[in-house]
C-alpha cells in the first residue's frame, strides 16, 4: 500500500479557496491484483525457514552422532588401559616367580630376559 497526503491552507498553490478554509487531502492506492507476487513471497519465506529447519536437525544429527563416537573412542581407550594395566600385572608376578627360581638356583637365564 502507498499513499500521499497533501494540505493546501487557503490561497497555496494557486488554487482558489475561501479565507478561512483549508483543505486536506488523502491519497491512498492498493492493488487490486498483484500477480501473485505476495503468495509467491509468503511460499518462498516458507521454503527458506523449512530448508533452515531441516539444516538444523542435519546439524543436530551430525553432532549427536559425533559425540557417540567420540564416547566409543573414550570407552575404548578405556578398556585398553585396563587390559594392559592386567598384562603388567601378570608380568610382574610371573618375574617374581622367575626371579625366586633364580635364587633357588633353577636355571632361568631365559625366563628372565623375556620377562625384563
Amino acid at each position: 500500500m502507498e499513499g500521499d497526503f497533501r494540505y493546501a491552507p487557503a490561497g497555496a498553490y494557486g488554487i482558489d479557496i475561501p479565507v478561512g478554509e483549508d483543505r486536506l487531502q488523502i491519497v491512498a492506492r492498493q492493488p487490486i491484483y498483484d500477480g501473485g507476487a505476495l503468495a509467491s513471497a509468503e511460499r518462498s519465506a516458507g521454503a527458506r525457514a523449512a530448508g533452515a529447519r531441516a539444516r538444523a536437525r542435519a546439524d543436530e544429527k551430525d553432532l549427536d552422532q559425533s559425540v557417540r563416537e567420540q564416547f566409543a573412542g573414550v570407552l575404548a581407550g578405556e578398556e585398553e588401559v585396563a587390559a594392559r594395566a592386567e598384562g603388567l600385572d601378570r608380568l610382574g608376578r610371573y618375574l617374581a616367580l622367575v626371579e625366586g627360581r633364580a635364587a633357588a638356583g633353577d636355571g632361568v637365564g631365559a625366563d628372565l630376559l623375556r620377562t625384563r
